[in-house]
Parts: C-alpha cells; structure tokens; sequence
C-alpha cells in the first residue's frame, strides 16, 4: 500500500502549484504553507478512499466464498453481490 509521503510526491507531480479564485475575481497562487497543507490533506483523503476500496472488496470476497460453499451459482452470487462500479470523480 502507498505511504501517505509516497502519496504526496505523486499528487505534487501533477500539481505543481495550486491557484484560489475565480474569473471573476481573478486568481491567487497559494501559499508554501498552504499549497503544502492542501495537498497533505488530498493525500490523506485518496489514501482513506484506497483503504475503504480495499476493505470493500476484502468483504465481497470473503460473501463471495461463503455463497460458493453454500453451492449458489454464479449467477445468484452476482445478483447477491454486485460487482461494484467505479465511481467517476
């Protein structure tokens, strides 16, 4: 699993800088301290969603092998246990 500083290197390649604003009030880069906080705070949230995916999926699974041994077709397991969708962000 990534570690949370793994994590942020791989979110400061992407944003190498952040702005606040809008058009109509123009835009302002952030601060070190605060461009730093934002993105500490991104990690921590993708990291959390990773966790939660993963336990998500751990749980499938373990209702998954209890259906086999109840001898359930794969077709009443998926209608029991969906095969979950990604979500668009």
């Amino acid at each position: 699993m990534t570690t949370k500083e793994e994590m942020i290197e791989t979110i400061k390649l992407e944003y190498t800088s952040l702005r606040v604003g809008n058009e109509q009030d123009g835009y302002e880069t952030l601060s070190d301290d605060k461009y730093e906080q934002t993105i500490a705070s991104w990690a921590e949230a993708k990291l959390a969603r990773q966790k939660r995916d993963a336990e998500r999926q751990q749980l499938r699974l373990t209702r998954i092998a209890a259906y086999e041994k109840l001898g359930l077709s794969k077709e009443e397991i998926e209608a029991l246990v969906p095969t979950p969708q990604p979500k668009k962000l």
